[in-house]
């Protein structure tokens, strides 16, 4: 009695174990590709960013978070860093081949909320995003390093002329550009989800609703300061043919391997197998006893 109570517990234990705590213990080497880029994302977050003159009458930070999900996608392996600008300039994350790492500061990235924005400029990340490549340029002189500046090109805040990125030329092996919304342009939503449901951003000089155009004459002079191509993205696809010009080589890195914790798991879940095989085996003894025991005993063929 006292060792079916034990091996019923140690069933119950065993599948505990198996189905919720996970088991791990150390780690392991796993080798990991990499790429010989480094991307620098330099990402417009200005409320204009949030206009609804995208695919049609979409945000155009819905066209952003698409690109650069599938941009990352793209280029396996390689090293991304994210600038981020608004009423300020940010380095948001460093650059890193953690993938996860990267979208998740995408995705967190949010347009600047209304009562923030103090109007925008297209050159405000510029002494960042140089600062940003001169480091890395220490850091590992062998990589090829890439910029992809994401933004309408749109200047309301008027404080002279815009500052030329032809210095960051001198830091990079190309990029692009990628410029959203049109010359048209379209009204910004209130909500910080950027939802209809609060309205839209007010102009109190004209007395109607805001409207943010985009400029591309801008875009294309900071591309050509660049020395990348402008992409005018106006809906999703094509940037696996952006990110093919970045020509990057990739190969199995062992020497810098990415610790992987080994997982033991499938111990717990062998164990709890032997022991319903046993309760199994002693359930089918205990059948076939009582089997025996209550057929019938037969003496010279009869009764």
């Amino acid at each position: 009695m006292i060792l079916t109570l034990v091996r019923r517990g140690l069933i119950l234990v065993a599948a505990v174990v198996a189905l919720a705590v996970p088991l791990e213990h150390g780690e392991q080497a796993a080798p990991t590709q990499t790429a010989d880029v480094e991307v620098l994302v330099v990402l417009d977050r200005t409320r204009s960013m949030a206009a609804y003159d995208y695919d049609g009458d979409k945000p155009r930070w819905d066209g952003v978070k698409q690109d650069l999900e599938d941009l990352t996608t793209a280029l396996p392996g390689a090293r991304f860093g994210l600038v981020t600008f608004g009423s300020t300039a940010h380095l948001d994350l460093p650059f890193t081949t953690d993938a996860n790492a990267f979208e998740s500061a995408v995705d967190t990235t949010i347009v600047e909320p209304v009562l923030y924005a103090k109007g925008s400029r297209a050159d405000r990340p510029l002494s960042l995003v140089l600062a940003t490549l001169e480091r890395a340029e220490k850091a590992n002189p062998d990589e090829r390093r890439f910029v992809v500046f994401l933004g309408d090109g749109e200047n309301t805040d008027d404080q002279g002329e815009q500052e030329s990125y032809e210095e960051v030329a001198k830091h990079i092996s190309g990029g692009a550009v990628l410029g959203y919304g049109t010359e048209e342009g379209g009204k910004m939503p209130e909500a910080d989800d950027l939802g209809r449901s609060e309205g839209w951003v007010y102009d109190y000089d004209s007395g109607t609703d805001a409207v943010s155009h985009a400029d591309l004459h801008n875009l294309g002079t900071i591309a050509d300061q660049l020395g990348v191509p402008l992409d005018h993205r106006t809906a999703p696809g094509g940037v696996d043919d952006i990110a093919a010009g970045f020509k990057a080589d990739y190969s199995l890195d062992s020497d810098e391997q990415r610790p992987a914790k080994v997982d033991f798991v499938w111990v717990a879940g062998l164990v709890l197998a032997l022991l319903v095989l046993w309760e199994l085996f002693v359930v089918w003894r205990a059948v076939w006893t009582t089997r025996s025991v209550l057929q019938p005993r037969r003496a010279g063929g009869k009764r």
